[in-house]
């Protein structure tokens, strides 16, 4: 009941946070408020619409009240024949995939349904939903102030949720369950080198350090520029964060936010941009890289054994079970084989009764190829990795906004996490979509340079010095 009142309660806040804050700043604390703080696995059923859960209560909320507040056109199409074609290819693969996936599909002893327009339209509805932090951000942050202010609220999120995840690592993962009612995942997942993964209200643990990840390389590349947020010096707030993030007990996010906030602090800004485009190229051709036997998954795994037999033993579980789905949609490789569990592999009970699903689909990336195919999968990543290529189009310029470069970084992490993972959030589709149309010599840039900034505590806490 109170999961359920969660979500029917959360418009209101969004209208408060509109009501008090600069419409920027609401932005930013709608989306990660609504991401970190309601239920997972909870949802209302309407017809003709897809499950109305927690993103698109989020999502939705945020939209009304950007069109009803924001003082800046909300809804504005890109400039980027580039872009808006990805858009369009994202929105719309859904009535194709629907199309060429209408006939059932015969298992061993049962079957799956085929694809209805009803399913067709409610995959479209929801690509829509999802897509809308992406273009609120594409028209609302403009500017340098309006990044760096993004990154100061991550940042200031992070460290406020450091303390449920530090309460949840001693005691284990139950405020979901205290708060919900129910645990949202496989609890023994979360177990882990003799303690805990914090979860909260994150669904995964995994999904717990990708973020705490992504707001380490932030708090490291303010730490570069000398940025004291709520006064608090940047070697004491990137302590704090990378302390945290040792506790949730993730390898691969710790890697991640080492490496990249590595270089964000150390190497120029024009070579971290060139770093980045290759990461974000990298990840975008990952299934066709997968599929040629270019990368080399038994290295990484070999590696993987070296830290731990488990670890190994899981990745290696990963690599084969993406093999064996990257095969199955080799038969339709352009849209995927839609909704109903269709693009998985099946196998029979030993009793011959019944079917059941014999694969495990991690990350984001064969989730939405087995589902879409080619084309939904360069859709979604184009989007998301457009902002790297632009860029690398445009270093000489960009390399003299360091709050650009540094939430770069932060969606490289997010990006590289989808693909062992699926962690694709609204967080994500809103820092795409900031940096996608980032323009600081734009009139629209200028003249709201003071927008998001808009309380004395606020403009306290962005300020900035000069970068090494």
């Amino acid at each position: 009941m109170i999961a359920y009142s969660a979500l029917a309660i959360w418009p209101v806040v969004t209208f408060l946070l509109f009501q008090t804050m600069s419409s920027k700043k609401a932005i930013v604390c709608a989306t990660l408020g609504g991401f970190l703080l309601l239920p997972v696995g909870t949802w209302f059923d309407a017809p003709g619409m897809p499950k109305i859960d927690k993103t698109v209560v989020a999502n939705l909320s945020l939209l009304v009240c950007a069109l009803l507040f924001a003082k800046f056109r909300i809804l504005r199409l890109p400039k980027s024949k580039l872009l808006i074609g990805l858009l369009a290819l994202y929105v719309l693969s859904p009535a194709v995939t629907t199309l060429s996936n209408r006939d059932p599909l015969m298992l061993s002893v049962s079957m799956l349904p085929g694809m209805t327009w009803y399913d067709g339209a409610s995959l479209l509805v929801r690509q829509i939903i999802e897509v809308i932090p992406f273009l609120v951000a594409y028209n609302a942050f403009k500017a340098e102030q309006d990044i760096r202010g993004l990154l100061v609220v991550l940042i200031i999120a992070a460290l406020a949720y450091s303390v449920p995840i530090l309460w949840e690592v001693r005691m284990s993962p139950q405020l979901h369950a205290q708060l919900y009612g129910f645990f949202p995942h496989d609890f023994s997942q979360q177990l882990r080198a003799g303690g805990f993964r914090a979860v909260v209200f994150l669904g995964h643990g995994l999904v717990v350090a990708i973020f705490i990840a992504m707001a380490l390389v932030a708090a490291i590349a303010l730490w570069r520029t000398r940025t004291r947020i709520l006064g608090i010096p940047g070697a004491t707030y990137t302590s704090v964060l990378l302390i945290v993030l040792i506790l949730c007990k993730s390898a691969g996010a710790l890697i991640l936010a080492i490496i990249v906030g590595a270089a964000s602090y150390f190497m120029r800004y024009r070579n971290i941009i060139s770093v980045l485009a290759i990461s974000g190229l990298i990840i975008v051709s990952y299934p066709a890289l997968r599929g040629f036997n270019i990368i080399p998954v038994n290295s990484i795994a070999e590696m993987a054994t070296s830290i731990s037999s488990d670890r190994s033993s899981s990745f290696r579980t990963r690599i084969e079970n993406e093999d064996v789905l990257l095969e199955k949609i080799s038969e339709k490789p352009l849209f995927g084989w839609g909704a109903w569990g269709r693009g998985r592999i099946y196998k029979t009970d030993w009793t011959g009764d019944f079917d059941y699903d014999a694969t495990i689909t991690d990350g984001s990336w064969i989730i939405i190829m087995s589902t879409f195919g080619w084309v939904g999968y360069i859709a979604c990543f184009g989007l998301l990795a457009f902002p790297t290529a632009r860029a690398l189009y445009r270093r000489k310029r960009f390399d003299k906004y360091p709050s650009f470069v540094a939430l770069l970084a932060v969606l490289v992490v997010n990006l590289f996490d989808l693909l062992p993972n699926s962690s694709l959030t609204p967080l994500t589709w809103l820092i795409a979509g900031a940096l996608s149309g980032f323009d600081p010599g734009s009139v629209r840039g200028a003249s709201s340079r003071k927008e998001f900034s808009g309380s004395e505590e606020n403009r306290s806490a962005a300020a900035v010095g000069t970068a090494k």
